[in-house]
């Protein structure tokens, strides 16, 4: 069982929690229709998200074994044959499609999107420098804009400029963790860490960290309700995550969250100080 949770990697689907930025910045989201409406978004491109993570091993499974840590992985490993693998992600891809025909054509749009945009990341776009990075950056609008199509919720300028620039500090902390990880054998595991200039994407990191910081500020002043006070936490969350790419103990984000007890924390006090600044409190 453990191994086909890792194939799946349910662990990812956290990434998907954004579709409940429009519902909850909109301040809805304390209502029943539009959480379910949520839930049914995020299981769909959770299920989106699965199929294509299966898809990107199948396609990666030779280079990933000359990675020190997705060598482990099921499909690169042998653990999970390729036929098994092909077979869930065709289920995977079919669930994700009958649930966004429950929503809205808008919704299923999104979603092929983020499908179509994963599958040329997988097989194209991740070999071209900074092509890789925001084909990963913009598989996190699709998933806000999702949300919002999902539950027909304006998502504003500010809060589309601030998941844009959060998403690039996370794709580019990803990279310079590989690169850093990998060292001389960064560029046999994936042909962009070789073509990226030393020193560049450290630079970019630290300039996504203050641009999504200041976008966010602007934002919370845009929607009032003391929200403003929530921005020390989100850069101590952000310097956090930046800490542990600076010091080589994690670069995707994910695992960052879940592998991090402090940064796991402040995210848990980040949402609940939101909450209580936008919703009185109110459930």
């Amino acid at each position: 069982m453990k191994k086909w949770i890792e194939t799946f990697r349910i662990r990812h689907w956290v990434k998907n929690i954004l579709v409940f930025a429009a519902p909850f910045f909109g301040g809805r989201i304390g209502e029943g229709r539009y959480l379910l409406l949520s839930l049914i978004a995020f299981l769909a491109f959770s299920f989106a998200a699965s199929f294509t993570y299966i898809v990107n091993d199948l396609v990666d499974r030779k280079r990933d074994r000359l990675h020190p840590r997705k060598r482990k992985r099921p499909i690169a490993s042998g653990e999970v044959k390729t036929n098994s693998a092909i077979l869930f992600s065709g289920l995977f891809l079919v669930a994700s499609i009958l649930l966004s025909l429950t929503l809205s054509f808008a919704f299923l749009l999104f979603v092929i999107s983020y499908i179509i945009l994963n599958l040329l990341y997988s097989t194209l776009l991740k070999n071209y420098p900074l092509f890789d990075i925001f084909a990963i950056s913009l598989g996190f609008i699709l998933r806000v804009y999702g949300g919002g199509a999902a539950t027909a919720i304006h998502i504003s300028s500010w809060l589309f400029s601030t998941v844009f620039l959060l998403a690039l500090l996370f794709s580019t902390g990803k990279r310079l963790a590989e690169e850093r990880a990998l060292g001389k054998d960064a560029l046999n595991h994936r042909k962009t860490l070789g073509n990226y200039p030393e020193g560049f994407l450290r630079g970019v990191l630290w300039a996504m960290l203050a641009a999504s910081l200041v976008t966010y500020a602007l934002y919370t002043v845009e929607k009032g309700f003391s929200l403003f006070l929530t921005v020390p936490v989100a850069a101590f969350g952000l310097m956090r995550y930046a800490y542990l790419v600076e010091s080589q103990r994690e670069g995707d984000p994910t695992e960052a969250l879940l592998g991090d007890p402090l940064l796991l924390i402040t995210s848990l006090f980040w949402v609940l100080f939101s909450y209580f600044l936008a919703y009185g409190g109110k459930i």
